[in-house]
């Protein structure tokens, strides 16, 4: 990774996902059916997320038949096209033409908001195109360790609104291949979200990563 990529300490990974939990949307039920996936995807199975258009891979909705996961099905568009965070993390992968993946994580909560269900969606670079290749639950613990082991390359502004001690890292990766997260959400910005990238004056007291 490039000496300008940042982490977060444990403890900012503790206050992120205390923040997801408490903006947690309610997860979507949907039947997972041809139709039901082509609505969501579009007939060329792209969605539009924060860092540009993502394509869904091949045999994804088989995957989630087959593994018996068809119940996540309604989770997948909204996690890529308005993640809580992208982490970027050093994964080589076959056929990849990069050496990250990316991570888009979202949190969700059941109906009765009882229960918190913490959703990833894994996407690597392929024939110039970012290519979400799994869709999964994961653990809290997980969650955590991922977001202090990777580079945190985006993450939704209003998860940082109650707490002015969670500084997290802009994404200046610059010719690796990863599409420009920041000039993106500047040049294309949501009224309900532009995204939030690290002070300035934080900059220079962050660790270079290891991969």
């Amino acid at each position: 990774m490039p000496e300008d990529a940042r982490k977060l300490t444990e403890q900012q990974a503790v206050q992120l996902i205390a923040a997801m939990e408490q903006h947690a949307a309610e997860a979507p039920v949907l039947e997972l059916t041809p139709e039901n996936w082509e609505a969501e995807f579009g007939k060329d199975g792209k969605v539009q997320t924060p860092i540009g258009e993502v394509k869904m891979g091949e045999h994804q909705q088989a995957k989630l038949t087959l593994r018996n996961r068809t119940d996540e099905f309604g989770m997948i568009k909204p996690t890529l096209a308005n993640p809580d965070v992208v982490v970027e993390k050093y994964a080589p992968h076959k056929n990849s033409e990069r050496d990250t993946k990316l991570l888009f994580i979202k949190t969700f909560m059941d109906g009765r908001g009882e229960k918190y269900t913490h959703f990833e969606s894994i996407t690597v670079k392929k024939d110039g195109l970012e290519v979400s290749i799994s869709s999964h639950i994961a653990e809290k613990k997980a969650v955590a360790k991922e977001l202090t082991l990777g580079t945190t390359a985006y993450f939704r502004s209003e998860l940082n609104s109650n707490s002015s001690e969670l500084y997290l890292a802009e994404n200046q990766n610059k010719n690796n291949g990863l599409p420009n997260l920041v000039s993106t959400q500047e040049d294309n910005p949501s009224p309900k979200d532009k995204g939030t990238k690290i002070p300035e004056t934080t900059k220079n007291n962050t660790k270079n990563p290891t991969r």
